[in-house]
């Protein structure tokens, strides 16, 4: 078990710089909360793989194989914990007007 486990987190992509929180706009890094996310794992841990691919070291998502597919169009990681949109609390709507009445038999 241990060995299909060991090639699975092998299969894993790098990560989107967006996980390490670089390329967001000025709007978007509002919602930063720390410099990268936590589930950021480095690859020294397995035997065969480039520690450093074009001058970058490479790193792995603990969570998912592909993070890039949670940056696309504008959407982010449902896991990543150093970027928190704030949403605003909506107003309970009242409603005004005529109320239905009860039929009498």
């Amino acid at each position: 078990m241990d060995k299909v486990i060991e090639e699975l987190m092998k299969e894993r992509l790098p990560i989107h710089p967006k996980c390490k929180g670089e390329g967001f706009d000025p709007e978007q890094s509002k919602h930063l909360v720390s410099k990268q996310c936590s589930r950021i794992e480095s690859v020294e841990a397995f035997e065969g793989e480039e520690v450093i691919e074009n001058g970058i070291e490479v790193c792995r998502c603990t969570t998912y194989v592909n993070p890039s597919i949670w940056w696309r169009n504008g959407k982010s990681c449902p896991m990543a914990d150093h970027y928190q949109i704030q949403k605003k609390a909506t107003e309970e709507k009242v409603r005004a007007g005529q109320q239905k009445q009860k039929k009498r038999k």
